[in-house]
């Protein structure tokens, strides 16, 4: 029944048994690392913590970043719309300089119409010289 145990059947199974031993070696440290672990992971937690509070002041920072560009955007808008407004004031300003000098002006031309129409009337109602005929 051993004659099936060649040489090379032999250093097969020591191979694989070399290497189920080698599995099982393997297994071992990385189960005693896990406990190890384990037993850290009040640090880890901690550390989970403060990389929550990165987050948290970097999701502030974007926050108050956007916050920012907001209020820079606002605060053209407002200067914006304060020169559209003097614009319009300057604008009215002119206007209403015009609507005075217009006023002055047909206040002077009606005074000379007024003089006018007088010395029309003046010239009306005088015998003219030169039709005696």
């Amino acid at each position: 029944m051993t004659d099936w145990l060649t040489p090379t059947v032999i250093t097969a199974l020591v191979g694989g048994l070399a290497t189920a031993i080698g599995i099982i070696v393997k297994g071992r440290v990385d189960l005693r690392k896990t406990k190890l672990d384990e037993d850290r992971q009040p640090v880890e937690i901690e550390n989970i913590f403060i990389g929550g509070a990165e987050k948290a002041v970097a999701a502030l920072q974007v926050a108050l970043d956007r916050a920012e560009a907001t209020i820079s955007r606002l605060e053209k808008s407002l200067t914006e719309r304060d020169e559209k407004l003097q614009e319009r004031d300057r604008k009215i300003a002119e206007l209403e300089a015009d609507i005075t000098n217009t006023l002055a002006r047909l206040a002077r031309l009606q005074e000379r119409c007024e003089q006018l129409t007088t010395r029309l009337a003046e010239l009306r109602s005088d015998p003219r010289e030169g039709d005696t005929i």
